[in-house]
């Protein structure tokens, strides 16, 4: 079943995210060494290289035999700094084509959660680009 679509979003806050909506770990994540979420910008990693969002999205659903743990620390630790920026704007913010796609490789920890369900129904509402090319892949 897919994650959302333009009319209807299937996401849910598993409890092991539960920490990331206390206010002391969206504190510390706010002021954490983060991967930025705009595209262009990214990491500089020992074994990867420079790292955006997009290439490391690309890297863990071609890995074979399990996602790298260089990898997977970029990805997961991008996740909680748009899961601080959606907690510290719930009704507000728009997610960015990389963090909407980040968010559907995660969708499995997102099957209920209203706040994601209604970031991801703004992200279409807002979105002028064609559907086609954003990532829906896990």
């Amino acid at each position: 079943m897919p994650f959302c679509s333009e009319s209807a979003c299937y996401s849910t806050l598993a409890p092991s995210l539960d920490v990331l909506a206390s206010p002391a770990f969206i504190s510390k994540c706010l002021y954490a060494t983060t991967p930025s979420m705009g595209g262009n910008s990214g990491a500089d990693t020992d074994s990867y290289g420079y790292l955006t969002i997009q290439r490391a999205l690309d890297i863990a659903r071609n890995s074979e035999g399990g996602v790298d743990p260089v990898i997977s620390s970029y990805l997961e630790k991008a996740l909680r700094e748009v899961w601080a920026r959606l907690h510290a704007q719930p009704h507000t913010y728009i997610l960015s084509k990389d963090e909407f796609a980040l968010f559907n490789y995660f969708r499995a920890r997102f099957q209920s959660s209203d706040i994601t369900q209604r970031a991801v129904q703004r992200f279409w509402d807002h979105y002028e680009g064609d559907p086609q090319d954003v990532d829906m892949s896990d």
